[in-house]
Parts: C-alpha cells; structure tokens; sequence
C-alpha cells in the first residue's frame, strides 16, 4: 500500500518522492532535493534599508500632548484649535505633539548611531500651498519628498549616512506651529486634514522604492499620525448618503459642508498599504506609529490597527506581556500572532524616540531571515551557510516554529562582518508533508 508523498521544497524549487512506503521523517538533513537560495533572503549581510519618515502635519499637531494641563488652556479653551493660529500654545510651558516630534527626532537622528543604521529620508502630508489654501488644497498629499533618501551614498560610509540623517533632523525642526514657508516652498507649519491613503499611493511610485540602484534593498515607511485618515476625494461612504458609513473625522461631527473629504478612509487607506507590502517586486512595508492621547481611544484604535496589519508590520507576540498595559495577545489571527493594539503608540518625545530606534533597529537586523514557506515540523528545517550544514543552537540559529530564522553567537558575528562585497551565502532546505 502506498503511504503519504513527501514533498521537500527549498524555497521555489521542489522534488516530489512517489511510491515511497509509510515512514516518519527522521530529523536528518534532507538530500533529495533540488537545491536553491530564495534571492530575498540570500544572503548574509544585508545592505541598508530605504527609510521614508512619514509625517502627518496636519492641524491637529498644533494641539497639546496633554489638554488637560491649565497652562495649555485659556479660559477653560484648549490651546492650538483656531484654524487661523491666532491661539498657538506657548510651547515653553504647554508641550505641543508637533514640539514633541521635533524632540524626538533630535533624539533619534543625531545622538549615537541610530542615524547610520538607514538610509532616511523624510516627508509629510498634507502639503498645501498656503495657509489659506481652498478646503480641497488643505487635503494634499504630499508631492515631494523634503529630503531624499541618500542613495549615493555607500552603505560603508557612515558620515555620508549620518549627515542623511542630520538632513531629515534639519528639515524636521523647521515645523513649527507658527512656521513659515521654506526655501522649497513648501509649508512649514501644521495645517489641514489627514491624507493618508493619497499620500501612500504616490509613495509607491517614489523611485527610490523600486530599486533603482539593483540591489536588492527592503523599503520600509515609518508613519507617524496623530489621527485619523480622511481627505480622499473619492471616498465611497460620502456623508450625504449615509453619515453613519462616512465616520465624519470633524470635531463637529457633521460633514454635510464636505461630504467626501472629512469622511473617514479607513479601509481604502488599508488596502493601499496593503496593496505597497504585497506587491511581488520592491515591497514596502509600513510601522504604523500612533501620537498623542487621543490615538489609542474611541475609533482611532480600530483605524490604526487596521492600517498597521495593512503594512504588514504589526506589533506581534507570543504573550499579553509582550504587548504592554492596556493591550493582550492575539494568537492565531490571519495578521499573525499580533497584539489587540496592533500599532505602536507615544504619549511625549521620550517614548517616541525610544519607539524609533527600536524600529531601525529591528529592520536593520543582518541576522534574522525569513522563510518564504514554513516547514510541516521544525526537524523538516535544514539550514546551510556557505555551503556548510548547521545544526540549531546558541552560536548557530535557532528557528521560532513559524518562519523566522534568527542566526546568533558566532554565525551571527561572522555574517554581521562579512559585507556586501562579500556576503554570506545562506540557504533554507525546507519539507513539507503532503
């Protein structure tokens, strides 16, 4: 009697065995096989990412990181709501979140080497002409990048790389609540509505995201947001037909006077995203990072969770403990193992740039893999540097039971030294049962 197939794959390339008798795999490293290395996680020390720093400079960045505090209102009227500025806060003794961005920023980009850890460039959304721009001018997504991503500057050259970084700090500071324009012409100031969806769609044509160079880089978006998505002029659920589907964003609740714009654009903004992490050449994914009080109450929880597992990159873990007060441990969702909070989420400068240093971090790791197809059991895994077979253990790998494939102790040190020039060679025998 024929017993079960086993088909062993390595990446995109398989062998199947017919006829075979009914057996258990024994944890030995399979050999009949055709062997290949998957291009995307080929090998060992990878080059810098692509980092855009996305910022919303909306209005409501002009607002208090804490409304309650009596400096931040005058006469019982929180500070910073006047469309036409004219009720600033003092930042000196009330913290504004676009202050709080600069700060952290300050933080994250210049002081010790975070700034070389990527290749960064910056830009924000809305970008209006002026301040007083039409309604439909206050909801533009960005059209220019303010610095751009530094890609003639070599991986090895770490001043060329710290001064990219030093670049986006510069442009950063220039925003403040009563800003100017630059020397660009752009705006300099918080203003307008949340575009978020528009802007992500002319970020995937950004050139610098579709490999312009050959190699082969990962692009990431850092989104920093204070609320929530609107401004698309397109929106299907328009207030008109239906207010309970449009979600109107307004502080007023009523959009009757802009029935597409200050709707809510939610689940178009998800699916571009989406749409930017899955798409089959030069993906990039997205860290969704929530600002301010107001981002992890009412809907704008549900919102940035939703655009977080559009771009791919959730907060994931394996306990409640991982995720922090205030949020538990998802396991088997169609995102993963991810967080009820799927976002990440700053309160003041501090936190926030403890967040971003976390996250070039993470992406920057030259020691930890992919697999493009998980093993039926964790002994059908057999791993290969150069050629050489490696058992698990501490100066080897060691493989989480799902698809990462994380090298440590002396394999880690002998691939994060070897550079482009080169490189590690590094190969995943995967099995899976039929």
């Amino acid at each position: 009697m024929l017993g079960h197939c086993n088909k062993l794959l390595s990446m995109t390339l398989a062998a199947c065995l017919a006829g075979c008798q009914t057996y258990d795999f024994e944890p030995v490293a399979p050999l009949s096989i055709l062997q290949a290395t998957d291009p995307a996680i080929g090998f060992g020390q990878k080059y810098k990412p692509n980092i855009v720093l996305l910022l919303d400079t909306s209005k409501s960045m002009d607002l208090p990181i804490d409304a309650t505090k009596p400096s931040c209102q005058v006469n019982g009227v929180v500070c910073g709501q006047k469309a036409d500025k004219s009720d600033l806060c003092n930042e000196a003794v009330c913290p504004t979140r676009i202050g709080q961005v600069r700060s952290a920023m300050q933080t994250f980009l210049t002081q010790g080497n975070d700034g070389t850890l990527a290749r960064f460039g910056f830009t924000n959304f809305p970008q209006p002409p002026t301040l007083y721009s039409t309604t439909e001018q206050l909801c533009a997504p960005a059209s220019k990048i303010r610095v751009e991503v530094p890609v003639a500057v070599a991986d090895t050259d770490t001043a060329g790389l710290q001064q990219a970084a030093n670049n986006v700090n510069a442009s950063v500071q220039l925003f403040k609540s009563n800003g100017g324009t630059g020397p660009d012409g752009t705006l300099n100031t918080p203003l307008g509505g949340t575009p978020t969806g528009t802007t992500f769609q002319w970020l995937g044509r950004y050139p610098t995201f579709n490999n312009p160079d050959g190699l082969s880089r990962d692009n990431y978006v850092i989104l920093l947001t204070d609320g929530l998505p609107n401004c698309n002029p397109s929106n299907p659920n328009p207030y008109t037909t239906s207010p309970q589907a449009c979600g109107c964003t307004l502080a007023s609740g009523d959009c009757s006077g802009v029935p597409e714009l200050g709707c809510l654009d939610v689940s178009q903004t998800s699916a571009v995203l989406s749409d930017l992490s899955g798409r089959a050449n030069n993906p990039v994914k997205t860290f969704v990072v929530g600002f301010g009080a107001e981002t992890v109450s009412g809907p704008a929880v549900s919102a940035l969770n939703k655009l977080a597992i559009g771009g791919s990159l959730p907060r994931t873990c394996k306990l409640d403990a991982d995720c922090g007060a205030g949020s538990t441990c998802l396991l088997g969702t169609p995102a993963g193992d991810i967080c009820s909070q799927a976002f990440y989420h700053a309160d003041n400068a501090a936190q926030l740039a403890n967040i971003l240093i976390q996250l070039t971090k993470r992406v920057q790791n030259a020691c930890q893999f992919q697999l493009s197809i998980a093993p039926s059991k964790p002994q059908f895994l057999s791993v290969y540097a150069d050629g050489i077979h490696l058992d698990p253990g501490v100066d080897t790998y060691n493989y989480d039971g799902q698809v990462a494939v994380t090298f440590q102790g002396a394999e880690c040190e002998s691939i994060s030294s070897r550079g482009p020039t080169n490189p590690v060679k590094i190969q995943f025998l995967v099995a899976r049962s039929l």
